[in-house]
């Protein structure tokens, strides 16, 4: 099932409110809670979709409306999910996760977020826990019927930085731990080079230059950096960010490569080191960008997915229907091996995505 956010506007608010309703009536049945979404009125969701500094997302599944979720800065870095509904018969099916981590993704300075609800809801609780939430110990009394758990996650400040002579125990470390694995180190350019962080240092630096080498004329201009914790000072993943594209790089490779080493997979880091990747790609004037995977590569797939801009028009093919999509520009693309999606700028309205098959 495919779960995604879709920025609500004003025409939205009828069905969601709708929706709401429904999905809140039980717990205010339970609860006689006056303050329930389940009272609110379309002039309050109408409102919350207006403000501009919270972000009122529906919830798609397989691109139906299933639900709705809506968060809001209560202070610098700090955010609250204030709000997810999901429709009653699409509850139990892991959305609400997906949902949280997806408008968490939306925000980019959020250092901490928090959110509050019904101390005996344990299926609540336990979708809190594992999007990384943690009881704060606080409880707050509503009612003889309501008490509110309080519930916060702090998200670790990480940020891109271009390999230097200090990161050398830190890079052994992270290529050591792919190793250690069993598994390749990814992308490429984490372990271009004779095995030493010398020979990877040097070519890093040739290659953000420009400086190729002549017997691979394949090779383009590309940018490494690493995605590292300030708190941890430690590298968290590594992303390559080529320049320019070439026939093969049309295929199979694309703009940007990217890996998360194995301990810290599954917390966000992917979405929010492509993120900071297509900042470097403005900066470098690239309009639109090109993101590949493997179709065996489930964990990469949703990422190009997260940080899709708002109204944008995705146009599907079928691997088996029609092995190839047409661009304007680029007229032919393989899809047996890859998914494939370009990211667009300026118009943001792109663009093509191949589907994972």
């Amino acid at each position: 099932m495919e779960i995604r956010l879709e920025r609500a506007t004003e025409a939205d608010a009828e069905a969601q409110l709708a929706m709401e309703r429904e999905a809140f009536r039980s717990l205010y049945e339970n609860y006689q809670d006056e303050g329930s979404p389940h009272l609110r009125t379309l002039d309050s969701v109408k409102n919350r979709i207006a403000y501009t500094e919270g972000l009122y997302n529906v919830i798609l599944a397989d691109g139906v409306p299933c639900g709705g979720i809506f968060v809001w800065p209560v202070s610098a870095g700090r955010w609250k999910l204030s709000e997810m509904y999901i429709a009653p018969d699409m509850q139990n099916k892991g959305i609400g996760q997906r949902a949280i981590a997806l408008a968490e993704a939306q925000v980019a300075d959020a250092a901490e977020w928090v959110l509050d609800f019904p101390s005996d809801m344990d299926k609540n609780r336990v979708c809190y826990e594992k999007a990384g939430y943690a009881d704060t110990g606080r409880r707050e009394m509503i009612n003889e019927a309501l008490t509110l758990t309080y519930m916060r996650k702090y998200v670790p400040r990480v940020h891109l930085v271009v390999p230097d002579a200090s990161h050398k125990v830190m890079w052994e470390d992270f290529t050591e731990e792919f190793k250690a694995a069993g598994e390749k180190i990814i992308p490429y350019a984490a372990r271009m080079g004779d095995g030493s962080f010398e020979s990877f240092l040097s070519l890093t630096n040739d290659f953000a230059t420009g400086k190729l080498p002549p017997d691979k004329p394949n090779l383009v201009q590309a940018s490494t950096y690493f995605l590292m914790d300030e708190a941890e000072g430690c590298i968290l993943g590594c992303v390559n960010i080529r320049h320019v594209l070439n026939d093969y790089l049309l295929q199979i490779g694309g703009h940007i490569g990217y890996g998360v080493r194995p301990s810290a997979r599954r917390k966000g880091y992917a979405t929010k080191m492509l993120a900071l990747a297509l900042d470097k790609c403005r900066l470098l004037g690239i309009e639109r960008v090109l993101v590949t995977c493997d179709k065996e590569n489930i964990g990469s797939a949703p990422r190009s997915l997260f940080t899709t801009p708002r109204k944008t028009r995705s146009q599907w093919r079928s691997n088996t229907a029609a092995p190839h999509f047409h661009h304007p520009r680029y007229t032919h693309f393989p899809t047996h091996r890859h998914c494939a999606k370009w990211l667009g700028y300026a118009p943001r309205s792109l663009l093509l995505f191949c589907p994972i098959i």
